[in-house]
């Protein structure tokens, strides 16, 4: 039985238990698995774990309202003997840091809270335990911890930690870096971007475009995943205009058509859902990720100049510029 068969086998089983008490004995058994196996070099593995264990952690999270509870409640729950100790922990932190929801900002309080989760092997305080570290927040800058940390919540397949992980292997001249430079940076933004990290997923689309890399097949397939998965509208708008087959100054000509043949829609389908995906674009929040807001929202500012040019089956020059 090959490994995809082995994880579809074992999904069939977590999905099929009924409470969180089997869940969590599950995950337990499975870690345990993978470490007598020495599964975690296989990909696929340490993937599904990370896969079992949001769905755990998100069921838990509303099992016992973690977003909606008071500070006196996450405490109770924080220092109960439940099974919601580790997430009513890491909440606790979040608040603390962010000075939200009742709790006034201790960045102090916060680390006290993510290190008692911590302890609990509880993949995302891990991962915020080591941005505190990184980037010194209440702990003296200690990178070499921080990666530490980060590499133990990417053995439990948290997508966060591999996001992080890969920019920090980024060279730091990607324009000039050689590919094999980029390979490792680029296998853990692959495996976060698989795992939902939308940031990883604009990570990609952006070092795909340097010539360095000059992966536009790569480039699809991440622009593809986010705009079908993610309520975000500048990836509907950019894959709108792939499937319109427009440059539009995103990209250079060449780029752009070697993008519009790796499209997988039908040819006949490609126009009418370029379109729908752009408008659908429009409606949605695009500012979120700040380094592509000028470059879309010169795109926006033009949309009824982009949709006339293809419903007419023209191309779109990207030497226009319009203002």
């Amino acid at each position: 039985m090959n490994a995809e068969a082995q994880i579809n086998q074992l999904r069939g089983k977590y999905e099929a238990l009924s409470s969180n008490k089997a869940r969590a004995q599950f995950i337990s058994q499975y870690k345990v698995i993978l470490e007598k196996q020495n599964l975690g070099g296989n990909e696929n593995f340490v993937d599904f774990l990370g896969e079992c264990l949001e769905k755990y952690n998100t069921k838990i999270r509303a099992d016992y309202n973690i977003e909606s509870a008071s500070i006196a409640e996450l405490e109770q729950l924080a220092n109960g003997d439940g099974e919601a100790i580790a997430q009513a922990q890491h909440e606790l932190g979040i608040r603390y840091e962010e000075g939200e929801r009742g709790a006034s900002k201790d960045i102090a309080i916060a680390v006290k809270w993510y290190e008692m989760a911590e302890k609990l092997n509880y993949a995302p305080a891990i991962h915020y335990l080591a941005c505190c570290y990184k980037w010194g927040k209440c702990k003296e800058t200690n990178v070499t911890e921080a990666l530490k940390l980060l590499n133990r919540a990417a053995a439990q397949g948290y997508n966060s930690s591999f996001y992080l992980l890969g920019l920090h292997y980024l060279p730091e001249s990607i324009s000039t870096a050689e590919l094999e430079d980029l390979a490792k940076s680029m296998n853990l933004l692959e495996r976060a971007g698989r795992l939902g990290c939308a940031e990883a997923l604009f990570s990609i689309m952006n070092i795909c475009q340097y010539p360095s890399c000059n992966d536009s097949k790569k480039y699809i397939e991440a622009l593809e995943k986010y705009a079908n998965h993610h309520e975000d509208g500048f990836g509907r708008v950019l894959l709108g205009l792939v499937y319109c087959n427009a440059d539009y100054t995103l990209w250079t000509p060449t780029f752009a058509s070697e993008l519009y043949s790796h499209v997988t829609i039908p040819d006949k389908d490609r126009l009418n859902k370029g379109l729908e995906l752009i408008q659908q674009g429009e409606n949605k929040n695009i500012s979120k990720y700040r380094f592509f807001w000028n470059r879309c929202s010169r795109v926006l500012r033009h949309l009824q100049y982009i949709l006339h040019y293809v419903r007419e089956g023209k191309r779109i020059s990207p030497s226009f510029n319009k203002s």
